[in-house]
């Protein structure tokens, strides 16, 4: 239709910008597929679509590199700041997900580089879920268990699996959860249900300004809220995303269910089907 193309002329130098900051995405984002997602939006509210796209908190391979480097600086900070002790007992990562996937296959990558820990003889203190209960009965106590996510949103995964694993946690061991970023309801949650024997390290916590639908969000009018949680219902699966978590964070690798379904339907896709 001619509006729509008279917008994307006028606005191509944005639409290039997009395509160039999203292009490491792990399913391919072009200025097509952009300017078939903004379509969604009506010739009315176009501009609204980039200004959302504007506002996605976009972690590409380079920073989360740089994130990575920086988590990991945090731990060696609190260690020597909260007791020196901490220092000097083994440290061994823990891949905090469930089940093996795309996030951590990633995400456990870029931090081993991102701390220097990527060489062979780190590789024991790299440690799989699946594998603590052997590496619970094989180095028992005194050391320092270092679990690791990415993404901390309503915060029950996490919850759900350190229920799964409560009967390896020892008050002889430290137990501390690394995140790049996560909401502080989520990060709350975990704690009360920890009983605080999990510190959590994190390098950005979100807090309600930045819930999309939220009244501490200043970046949308309540009119664009309407529009935005309008279309969200339309892509359904989590309209605003799980357990109403309203995000708008996507990872290079994936977009997590925490953020808004109209981010996750069509642009960044979950899955490739």
């Amino acid at each position: 239709m001619p509006q729509f193309q008279e917008f994307f002329d006028r606005h191509e130098p944005e639409i290039t910008n997009f395509e160039t900051r999203f292009n490491s995405y792990v399913f391919p984002i072009d200025r097509s597929r952009i300017r078939n997602w903004l379509r969604q939006f009506g010739e009315n509210h176009l501009g609204l679509g980039l200004k959302l796209l504007n506002n996605v908190d976009y972690y590409s391979p380079s920073r989360l590199l740089n994130e990575s480097r920086e988590l990991h600086q945090q731990l060696l900070a609190y260690k020597q700041k909260n007791n020196d002790e901490l220092v000097n007992i083994p440290t061994y990562f823990v891949d905090f997900s469930p089940s093996s996937g795309r996030s951590q296959d990633e995400f456990i990558p870029k931090f081993r580089l991102g701390s220097r820990l990527r060489f062979n003889r780190y590789d024991k203190n790299f440690i799989y879920l699946r594998d603590i209960n052997k590496f619970v009965a094989k180095k028992g106590k005194g050391v320092s268990l270092v679990f690791l996510t990415d993404f901390i949103g309503s915060g029950k995964q996490v919850q759900d699996t350190w229920s799964n694993i409560l009967w390896a946690i020892s008050d002889k061991n430290d137990h501390i959860l690394l995140a790049i970023c996560g909401y502080d309801s989520g990060i709350r949650r975990i704690e009360e249900s920890t009983e605080d024997r999990l510190t959590i390290i994190t390098n950005r916590r979100y807090g309600d300004e930045h819930r999309v639908f939220s009244s501490a969000n200043t970046i949308f009018t309540n009119e664009e809220k309407t529009i935005l949680r309008d279309l969200c219902n339309s892509a359904g699966d989590f309209p605003t995303g799980f357990r109403d978590t309203q995000a708008t964070t996507v990872f290079y690798f994936r977009c997590p269910n925490s953020s808004i379904s109209i981010l996750r339907a069509g642009l960044f896709r979950r899955h490739l089907s």
